[in-house]
């Protein structure tokens, strides 16, 4: 019988302790940490329409440049979701910059 080689890793502690906590924070703020609004929400929020929302929201330059818009899955189909803390201060301002009644 052929012996096999031993190979032994050795590993540092605090370096993956750290690596692990970084990690599982990023991980945290991605994908947990966020609530997502869906264009029904948006509806009832801004008491506009989808088309509307469209055109002033989910296609704006800077909605779509700071990722608050993303589709929720990966095909054309999939639904659109928005950042919930992300896009409070953009309605603040769209809606800052209409004129009062």
């Amino acid at each position: 019988m052929i012996e096999q080689p031993r190979i032994e890793i050795i590993a540092d502690n605090d370096w993956l302790e750290k690596f692990a906590k970084e990690y599982l924070q990023q991980l945290y703020d991605e994908r947990l940490k966020p609530e997502w609004l869906t264009i029904p929400d948006l509806e009832e929020i801004t008491r506009h329409e989808r088309k509307w929302i469209m055109e002033h929201i989910i296609n704006d330059p800077y909605v779509q440049k700071n990722g608050i818009a993303k589709k929720a899955g990966g095909n054309t189909k999939s639904k659109w979701i928005v950042d919930a803390e992300k896009i409070r201060p953009f309605l603040k301002r769209l809606f800052a910059s209409f004129p009062h009644e």
